[in-house]
């Protein structure tokens, strides 16, 4: 596993301004406090790195799935799923996220974690979902940062 490189914020994204992005799915609202930077990018798409959580349009409230939205292209969005994890996994998480950012002052509270999720129709017309658990997303509130967890071998 590769170290995250970690890029502080631009100047111009340092005050608390707010911004409507228009999707596929609809506007979103979002303020700098809700942007989330993948400095190393997405598998794919390297150079898309402002991103926001967001509700997915039409799906229930309490659900455990959200949309992550590229604020660098309108077009990107993908759907993740908000996994229930016991203590163990939460302390495997915190300790990952300590190595790869040497920083022992993030808390378990300030982790947050997803997986990307693939849906596809079959030819039955059944839906098909699939979690990509192999490539988990990791974000931290306290910095904003945020990074698609990624085994290199």
């Amino acid at each position: 596993m590769k170290k995250h490189n970690t890029i502080p914020k631009i100047a111009a994204e340092t005050n608390n301004t707010h911004g409507v992005i228009e999707t596929k799915l609809g506007k979103i609202q979002y303020t700098n406090d809700d942007i989330f930077y993948f400095n190393d990018g997405l598998v794919g798409f390297p150079n898309k790195v402002r991103f926001t959580l967001t509700d997915v349009p039409g799906v229930p409230e309490g659900q455990r799935y959200g949309m992550l939205q590229s604020l660098d292209d309108n077009a990107l969005s993908f759907i993740v799923h908000y996994p229930v994890l016991d203590e163990a996994q939460q302390n495997s998480i915190l300790s990952t996220v300590h190595t790869m950012l040497g920083n022992e002052k993030i808390s378990k509270d300030e982790i947050g974690f997803s997986f990307l999720v693939i849906t596809g129709d079959k030819e039955t017309g059944q839906s098909n979902v699939k979690f990509v658990t192999d490539a988990p997303l990791i974000f931290i509130s306290k910095t904003q940062e945020a990074w698609q967890m990624v085994n290199v071998q």
